[in-house]
């Protein structure tokens, strides 16, 4: 199982946006709330409505924290707590100590800062009323550096997408400055995990992470290739769980959707199309005849919509739409063409519409005029009476 620590919670959720309660969007507290769960402790309410309520009654923590009132001493995974009408946070706040930033600040990690709904990392005052300190958090291998090294340069742009755990895909030069030029601090081994913040210089047609990585007990902050870094571990162990296992997990909710589920499922280390694959196949349970009784019946819609909603649902959209034609008089001995006579289907919408026709124009005899795709116009003598979905025309 994978240990539960501050850089593993960032990796799960930085750049997502979750509204655990279902109040008010994703709020700082939610941030709390998720982190109380991802832990596996109880997640309780402010009793206040803002974030400082958890300090005021954080008696109902007591069980499960450590409470930090010195602002020298926070670790990472300390959550901070920042009272109503504070310099730094007027409408109070809650947030994930993950490093001081020096003169006062750090860089904190929740969701809502700065006007921004998803979790990212920024820098904040610690003008704050104290910390938690979660017994059950565990911490990553302790190592002290012996000296430290820092690159003169500074970076240019932030990006809180960056701000996650590396690993180094080969040799990696960590250099003064976002450039391949620039003097080399130190070359990291291969495996070298390299924090990086957020912050970097774009150069050279890459982006140059203005990150942390310790080597031989220095600590070196400086500029660091992207295309050389990697966030799995070199040899890092398979999924345990099969493609097929996780297809059910997806069906089931556990992996959100669209973008989150991709994000989610290849930082655990799955193949997110074979994922996908499966998942499709699963669900793609009728048959094409069956489909194409539901598009007459009207429950896939028509046209370009029509197309969309089979297709993202897994299912052939020309097959299916053979069949409909099929069923419909379209691909008979009398093919549906300019010139053709036809009924329209009855209760049949006008195309593009959520509107059917007056009740005369099911029992008459009409003359196709133009084919567009699956957009027949028909007509009455010289007179164009509408249009309407290729599936909902009977050839005569």
């Amino acid at each position: 199982m994978a240990k539960k620590t501050a850089q593993a919670f960032i990796n799960q959720y930085n750049g997502t946006v979750v509204d655990y309660d279902g109040v008010y969007g994703a709020q700082c507290v939610d941030a709390f709330k998720i982190f109380c769960a991802w832990l596996g402790v109880p997640v309780r309410p402010t009793k206040t409505g803002w974030a400082d309520g958890y300090w005021t009654y954080r008696i109902d923590y007591s069980a499960y924290v450590k409470y930090i009132t010195d602002t020298s001493k926070f670790e990472a995974g300390d959550w901070l707590f920042w009272k109503y009408g504070s310099a730094s946070c007027p409408s109070s706040h809650v947030g994930m100590f993950v490093s001081y930033a020096g003169n006062g600040y750090a860089n904190i990690f929740s969701e809502n800062q700065g006007g921004n709904g998803g979790f990212r990392t920024v820098k904040l005052g610690l003008d704050v009323l104290g910390g938690f300190r979660f017994n059950k958090l565990e911490k990553e291998a302790a190592v002290t550096p012996s000296s430290s090294t820092k690159a003169s340069g500074v970076a240019t742009k932030f990006n809180n997408a960056y701000a996650k755990t590396y690993y180094a895909t080969d040799a990696l030069n960590c250099r003064d400055a976002g450039s391949t030029t620039a003097k080399i601090l130190v070359t990291v081994p291969k495996g070298t995990k390299v924090t990086c913040y957020g912050y970097y210089t774009p150069n050279e047609g890459m982006n140059f992470l203005y990150a942390q990585a310790l080597v031989g007990g220095v600590l070196y902050t400086g500029f660091f290739a992207d295309k050389y870094l990697s966030t799995s571990p070199a040899g890092s162990a398979a999924p345990k769980k099969s493609n097929e296992t996780i297809a059910k997990e997806v069906i089931d909710g556990k992996w959100g959707v669209g973008e989150d589920r991709k994000k989610r499922l290849t930082a655990a280390g799955y193949d997110y199309a074979a994922v996908q694959a499966i998942v499709n196949k699963l669900v793609a349970k009728k048959s094409n005849e069956e489909i194409a009784k539901e598009v007459l019946a009207g429950k896939w819609g028509n046209g370009v919509d029509r197309k969309k909603r089979l297709e993202a649902a897994g299912y052939n959209y020309a097959a299916v739409q053979a069949i409909v034609n099929k069923l419909v008089g379209g691909s008979s001995a009398k093919p549906l063409r300019v010139g053709s006579k036809i009924r329209i289907r009855n209760g049949a919408m006008q195309y593009g519409k959520n509107v059917g026709f007056a009740s005369q124009v099911y029992r008459n005899v009409y003359t196709v005029s133009e084919i567009y795709g699956n957009r027949v116009v028909f007509k009455s003598g010289n007179t164009v009476m509408g249009a309407v979905a290729a599936s909902n025309c009977i050839v005569q």
